[in-house]
């Protein structure tokens, strides 16, 4: 739902998961969806769907306690209330939707660069150094046309991979680097990444390095690891490949999480239940395999969101 509150790191506890079930599912109207280690002098970048970004100093995050008895102290507060107003002036939509990634702005980190799809499938790759500048009243790192919005944003540098996940079930696996991704500058619109078919949509965008597998879920519940070997390296524009065989005709893909060790994936539901479990549990399978029920749910009841931390 939007919140943002820094914690000590002794005091962070990650989800549980059920050791012998290897998922859990609890009813709740909100769930973590990332996670950040920062020390309090450092910058937070927050990223919009207009396609603008906003610093925020991690020392300005109110401090909280998972263990704190006080509302604001244990859920912790609107990230978008403690931006500059020349962020919510341009909200026209539910402030946790408004805003769709956050990174902290590392010294370490200046070699890389960010990876951006917009909804209708443009893809862009800024150099992170262009971000040094950044002000209060924000800056743009990437032009828009009125129909279209900032969907997903990684960090990512040359040598790594972008792959793209449709509700169809197709991922496009595209390198890093000059020729498929080349660096633009922050007014660009980027280029074609993949051309959507009618009734599809983008459901997913994540960086990875070569050796990592990929974890799908659908939105009845069905889901599995891929190998990301298993998937060729594509062009940009192109349509990718079918990596998820679909039980019932009325099922899609609801997204993706890259899957590394102690990775926990979530996911809510249309009735508000948020079913955890750990991906590195669930089997891998071959693209034209139908992979397995990973949870149970209502006779209307769908997946509508997935991440992974």
């Amino acid at each position: 739902r939007g919140y943002v509150k820094r914690l000590l790191a002794k005091e962070f506890e990650k989800h549980q998961i059920d050791k012998k079930s290897n998922i859990t599912v609890e009813n709740n109207d909100d769930f973590t969806i990332n996670i950040i280690e920062a020390t309090t002098d450092r910058t937070l970048v927050v990223l919009t769907r207009s396609g603008k970004a906003y610093p925020l100093k991690v020392n300005d995050i109110p401090s909280g306690s998972n263990r704190s008895t006080t509302r604001h102290e244990y859920k912790g507060v609107p990230l978008v209330t403690l931006l500059s107003p020349s962020a919510t002036k341009e909200m026209t939509d539910a402030r946790q939707e408004f805003i769709i990634a956050q990174f902290v702005l590392q010294e370490a980190e200046e070699n890389k660069d960010l990876i951006m799809l917009t909804q209708n499938g443009k893809i862009k790759r800024l150099p992170l150094s262009d971000l040094s500048d950044i002000t209060n009243r924000g800056i743009t790192v990437i032009k828009l046309k009125e129909e279209d919005e900032l969907r997903y944003a990684n960090l990512a540098q040359v040598g790594e991979q972008v792959v793209l996940a449709t509700s169809g079930g197709r991922l496009l696996r595209l390198e890093i680097d000059e020729e498929q991704l080349p660096l633009m500058g922050r007014t660009a619109q980027g280029s074609q990444a993949t051309r959507l078919r009618k009734q599809e949509e983008l459901v997913g965008c994540v960086t990875l390095d070569g050796e990592s597998n990929l974890f799908l879920v659908s939105e009845q519940g069905y889901g599995k690891r891929i190998a990301i070997g298993s998937l060729r390296v594509a062009n940009r524009g192109g349509i990718g490949q079918n990596a998820f065989q679909f039980t019932r005709q009325t099922d899609v893909l609801a997204g993706i999480v890259v899957s590394r060790s102690d990775v926990v994936a979530q996911m809510l539901t249309t009735e508000g239940k948020v079913c955890g479990m750990m991906v590195d549990s669930v089997k891998v399978y071959g693209q034209d395999d139908r992979g397995n029920r990973l949870v149970k749910l209502g006779a209307k009841e769908r997946i509508i969101k997935v991440v992974g931390y």
